[in-house]
């Protein structure tokens, strides 16, 4: 049996993704994300933890957020 963990994955909706994985017995924890996306672009966001079978990830709905216009 392995520990519990915690996934965010974020990324520019017509970009790649990134994550970010962490032991649930270490949360909560800050969270600082970084990255570049086109003019007018959003970011996507979406959390899963290891509840799945065999510990996979389920997750829960993607959140898009718009961040300004650079």
């Amino acid at each position: 049996m392995t520990h519990q963990s915690v996934r965010l994955d974020f990324g520019a909706t017509h970009g790649a993704w990134q994550s970010q994985r962490f032991w649930c017995a270490d949360t909560p924890v800050p969270i600082q994300v970084y990255g570049q996306r086109s003019h007018g672009d959003t970011v996507d966001l979406k959390v899963g933890a290891t509840s799945g079978v065999f510990n996979t990830y389920n997750y829960g709905p993607t959140f898009r957020v718009s961040i300004g216009t650079d």
